[in-house]
């Protein structure tokens, strides 16, 4: 069997799920021609097998003999909607992330039935189906959008498995390599990880044993840290080989770094209350929202952190790649 694959690459973020695809139809037992629509940047160039496709635009009616097409922009509709009726392409949408936070009628409740259009109209509509991390993802975001729950397609983001082969590359290092990796806040207010990073005092009492990694999200303002501390707006791969424990607050990246293959995650929440005021609040139970070890204060933190032993599980790229697409080509009309 030989499946042909459509990425649009400019329509799916961050990177690493873009990434994270290429590698899953790389490692599975399935022979597949893969097509990335879009502009690659030189740094990815190494991800990519020879006998990758790239192309700036794609031509419909080579879409139509696609097998699975992901990130297709909406400009694309009328051949979604000729699909419905005439071809077996399976289009799919693919989110940044599991979410936590409060969304669609649980942000802001007495917006209920715009919500529902808006998010419909954005990006829901054109596609088939939409990637969830895993059920209990699905069933948050089937509810928060009034959406029919086989809508989503509860099999893992593919940013899992390009972050996993990056952890396998783990570089041998004297520290431990520790990411910051706040989510945004709303107009003109600063997380609490972001101001301790800025913090001297803070900071020298960690470099000594640790190599402090940040990552100041790209929907954010840029944020001055301490010069010992190694700043991106982009989780570059490079990041990602020496990183043994997370520190985040309300981020998807918490997933992420769990499932595939991070055990050690910190979560400061000292301001849920304020953040739940402005952004809403999340339907799901503590535990479900922040994986790992709970911090409110900065000495709890420090705590904490010094008390964790590096390590890390293995995850089996080969099998997880071919039932990720057997789940998809399942999905195919008769």
């Amino acid at each position: 069997m030989s499946i042909k694959v459509f990425i649009f690459i400019d329509n799916i973020r961050p990177d690493e799920n873009w990434l994270g695809l290429v590698q899953i139809f790389q490692n599975c037992s399935i022979e597949s021609h893969i097509a990335i629509v879009g502009s690659v940047d030189k740094k990815y160039q190494q991800y990519l097998p020879p006998n990758i496709s790239i192309c700036k635009k794609a031509k419909v009616k080579d879409i139509r003999k696609g097998d699975i097409i992901f990130g297709m922009p909406s400009k694309y509709l009328l051949l979604k909607i000729i699909n419905i009726v005439f071809t077996k392409n399976i289009f799919i949408n693919i989110g940044p992330g599991k979410i936590k936070k409060a969304i669609g009628i649980y942000k802001h409740p007495e917006k209920k039935i715009k919500n529902k259009i808006f998010e419909f109209v954005k990006y829901l509509m054109p596609h088939n189906y939409y990637l969830a991390a895993d059920f209990e993802d699905a069933m948050y975001l089937a509810t928060a959008y009034g959406r029919d729950i086989n809508f989503y397609l509860p099999i893992g983001l593919p940013k899992s498995v390009h972050i996993a082969l990056e952890f396998s590359q783990r570089r041998e290092k004297i520290k431990i390599g520790v990411l910051f990796a706040p989510t945004h806040r709303w107009e003109g207010e600063v997380s609490v990880i972001s101001k301790w990073l800025a913090n001297d005092v803070f900071v020298n009492k960690l470099s000594n044993d640790y190599d402090i990694f940040y990552n100041n999200h790209p929907d954010e303002d840029n944020w001055e840290t301490c010069e010992s501390v190694i700043k991106t707006r982009e989780l570059s791969s490079a990041f990602w080989k020496d990183i043994d424990v997370l520190v985040t607050d309300y981020s998807s990246i918490a997933h992420d770094f769990l499932s595939a293959g991070g055990k050690h995650i910190i979560n400061i929440i000292t301001d849920l209350s304020q953040f739940e005021k402005h952004q809403g609040k999340s339907p799901l139970p503590l535990n479900k929202q922040f994986p790992g070890v709970l911090c409110t204060t900065k000495d709890e933190f420090i705590h904490t952190l010094n008390n964790i032993k590096p390590s890390k599980k293995e995850i089996d790229i080969k099998d997880f790649s071919d039932l990720w697409i057997r789940r998809i080509l399942s999905l195919r009309k008769k």
